[in-house]
């Protein structure tokens, strides 16, 4: 039995515990799966269910998920082929080529993903709040004594479950924090390893609308800019059209998702979207950093660590990226804790994901401030070959082999 929510049946000790199991936390349990250990997955979600997201896998993306699911899964039959990225800004489109990659429905991604853990023999556990114990405090109704967790936290971290009235503490020798942007209540006995929001950070919005406006062409990334943040659009699998902005929090407190959206539409001289009912989800801010990427055996991955604003499907590859990464760095630390291996993640994680990210928190900044915009219209317009170096270098094609070992 590898899912279950029944505690009575749950066993107390694992090689890793994963935390969340969005595709970083699912990619991280399926590669330290792979590699012999003994891992329970937890999401705090009820399973199949909705995350806000963009939707895009560029090309480094689709390749590290067909070193998770396989070349041959049917997932890829329900992805729509990405071959442009368009920009529409006062009125003007700028349309440039992109390195091949696909658009995907994030609640099929992520389902895929953790049947796949399933079946290499992880226990996956949906519906359950997880989260670090410290020392010295009540968990499952009893006292856990501080003497008694610093003898355990040589060789294992406690984690404490929870599912309506049902309480149960379980160790690992490893845990792995993959619970996103919402990762408060995993670490709130872990101050240090909780993220700091940037004050300007934008509010992430989402909507799927069941018949596409044909203006928003399938295979294209739309993306649409204007004062109050920007917009993408983008066909996935049944016609289906996928809206993810990223906007500012005053204006959408002020105005509502819909209503801000179709302004910052109107405004770029965008199509307008289709007259229908749609639910609309939203995130927690966007831009945010942990002070820290590891402690005693807990490494972060994914949103977890931090987060900035992606443009063409940078967010899930970073997800991927850190979650078929840390899997040495598990193994290693199941074997005998070193604390280097702290420095090491955090060495892994500036060369493989931060240069990536700065570049893309560097656009987010210029997008906040309409002059920078307009120079940057101008020189797209003079230059159009700029634009097309940047989508480059974001979907530049690292060997996934290369870039997921960090240990040697």
């Amino acid at each position: 039995m590898k899912t279950s929510n029944d505690f009575t049946e749950l066993s107390r000790a694992w090689n890793v515990i994963v935390i969340g199991a969005g595709p970083s936390g699912a990619a991280a349990a399926i590669s330290c799966a792979r590699k012999g250990l003994n891992v329970l997955l937890v999401d705090a979600k009820e399973f199949p269910r909705r995350k806000v997201c963009g939707g895009c896998l560029n090309q480094v993306s689709q390749n590290l998920l067909r070193e998770l699911i396989g070349p041959e899964h049917p997932l890829w039959k329900k992805a729509p082929e990405l071959s442009r990225f368009m920009l529409i800004h006062r009125g003007e489109r700028f349309c440039f080529p992109t390195p091949s990659g696909c658009a995907i429905d994030r609640s099929e991604m992520d389902q895929c993903l953790v049947d796949v853990a399933v079946e290499l023999g992880v226990q996956f556990l949906c519906g359950v709040t997880a989260g670090l114990v410290a020392k010295s405090c009540h968990v499952a109704d009893r006292l856990v004594s501080s003497d008694a967790l610093e003898v355990s936290d040589a060789q294992e971290q406690l984690v404490e479950l929870v599912r309506g009235r049902g309480r149960v503490v379980v160790s690992a020798q490893v845990v792995v924090i993959a619970c996103g942007l919402g990762n408060r209540s995993a670490l709130r006995n872990m101050p240090a390893l909780q993220q700091t929001v940037s004050k300007n950070s934008r509010i992430g919005v989402e909507a799927i609308y069941k018949e596409s406006n044909l203006q928003y062409e399938p295979g294209t990334i739309h993306m649409v800019v204007s004062r109050d943040g920007y917009v993408g659009l983008t066909q996935i699998a049944g016609q289906r059209l996928h809206v993810a902005a990223a906007v500012n929090r005053r204006s959408l407190q002020e105005r509502g998702p819909q209503s801000l959206v179709d302004a910052i539409l109107r405004d770029a001289g965008a199509p307008p979207l289709n007259a229908e009912e749609v639910v609309w989800r939203g995130t927690p801010p966007l831009t945010s950093r942990a002070s820290r990427m590891a402690t005693k055996r807990v490494f972060l991955v994914g949103d977890a660590v931090g987060y900035i604003e992606p443009f063409t499907g940078e967010g899930i590859r970073w997800a991927l990226q850190t979650g078929i990464g840390v899997a040495e760095f598990a193994c290693a630390a199941c074997d005998a804790w070193d604390e280097q291996l702290i420095q090491r993640w955090e060495a892994w994680y500036r060369q493989h994901i931060l240069v990536e990210q700065r570049l893309c928190r560097t656009i987010a900044s210029g997008l906040k401030h309409p002059a920078l915009c307009w120079l940057a219209h101008f020189v797209l317009r003079l230059q159009p070959k700029i634009a097309s170096k940047i989508i480059l270098r974001l979907n530049n094609n690292v060997s996934s082999t290369n870039s997921t070992k960090g240990l040697a």
